[in-house]
């Protein structure tokens, strides 16, 4: 496998990342956004505040609350990720 990935080094493709686990990442989020109730209801809840707000301010606001989201939801994405392959690890072992 090591000499495999040697001669096979990882490149990103299109999207120039160096990084696997980066990469697996942003496809899985990009393929498979979140979306659920409790999300849509904390949308509809925030809307009032984004609207009583100047435009230029509600859209900074808003990028930010959702790039903090992405945030949280790339990294649980990896933890979730590195747990798995801990795992995997751990019952190879057994």
């Amino acid at each position: 496998m090591k000499q495999y990935l040697k001669e096979n080094p990882f490149t990103g493709g299109e999207k120039n990342i160096a990084s696997a686990l980066e990469y697996l990442t942003i496809c899985y989020l990009e393929d498979h956004p979140v979306s659920s109730e409790p999300i849509k209801v904390i949308e509809e809840e925030m809307e009032p505040y984004y609207e009583n707000i100047p435009l230029d301010i509600s859209n900074q606001l808003f990028n930010r609350v959702y790039s903090l989201c992405r945030a949280y939801e790339e990294t649980a994405f990896r933890e979730g990720l590195l747990v798995g392959l801990h795992l995997y690890s751990e019952i190879c072992n057994l």
